[in-house]
């Protein structure tokens, strides 16, 4: 398996492919990416759900969302196409375009945003430890805006790149929280059907797989933890839905069929 780190990689990639038109935004964006990811890493360890992270880490920000994942597509593709990496890991650069429009039942009338009780406490705890961070930011930022050579600054770029990233995420929590309906149980989950904190058991009818899914809001989803979205494909196809139903997901290799087995409120 290749050892080059990350950095090695696309430092040759950019030099490689040195293009006038774009080149600075480019490499800017790539460079991003590699800082996220860590520098030092082995190019050949990326995996889908790194990728899937990152598109989630990225669109917190602001700007084209396309524009910034382009140069990273690109180099996704060259680490598959020389054999650096063994699956098409562009292809996992999903997101939604500017201006599309989401058809999960996450929020209600008047852009409430429905959360758990844990997921609320969490994002509470998130918001709290980020504000905390400014302090360090603002000092790390002041520091490296102590060079006066501006031109090739790496520290004052990763600097601000944080910065902007902290502060785009205190803003995206900040209107989660104020617009927060905490889910409680009160009995209305009675019907036994799919609902935001539910635990759903489904089996993959292609190989009698069995997974085990808690249904969360997009601001709760996690995959490490099992905990997908219902504006996720699989999570909006249980949504409402009952023990023994079947469902259909569309996929890039094409259509899914699951049976629900379990349902826990």
């Amino acid at each position: 398996m290749n050892s080059k780190t990350l950095v090695e990689t696309a430092s040759e990639y950019l030099q490689e492919h040195k293009t006038k038109k774009g080149e600075a935004t480019s490499a800017q964006e790539l460079n991003r990416f590699v800082r996220w990811y860590g520098g030092n890493n082995r190019a050949a360890a990326l995996t889908p759900l790194d990728i899937e992270k990152y598109v989630e880490y990225s669109s917190r920000s602001t700007g084209d969302l396309s524009a910034k994942m382009a140069p990273v597509k690109n180099f996704l593709n060259h680490l598959h196409e020389s054999g650096m990496t063994q699956q098409k890991l562009a292809v996992h650069l999903k997101y939604k375009r500017s201006g599309s429009k989401s058809s999960g039942p996450r929020k209600g009338a008047k852009g409430v945003n429905y959360l758990t009780k844990e997921g609320h406490e969490k994002l509470k705890a998130e918001h709290e430890e980020l504000v905390k961070q400014r302090i360090d930011v603002a000092d790390d930022l002041k520091k490296a805006m102590a060079d006066k050579d501006f031109r090739e600054n790496a520290p004052l770029d990763a600097a601000r790149d944080r910065q902007a990233h902290l502060e785009a995420r205190i803003r995206e929590l900040e209107v989660i929280l104020k617009r927060a309906e905490v889910m409680t149980d009160n009995g209305k989950n009675a019907t036994g059907r799919v609902r935001l904190g539910s635990r759903v058991s489904i089996k993959d009818l292609s190989d009698n797989e069995t997974v085990a899914y808690t249904l969360v809001s997009s601001s709760e989803a996690n995959l490490r933890e099992s905990r997908i979205s219902v504006d996720s494909p699989i999570g909006s196809a249980i949504y409402d839905k009952r023990a023994g139903e079947h469902i259909e997901v569309k996929a890039p290799a094409g259509i899914q069929r699951y049976v629900i087995e379990k349902v826990q409120p």
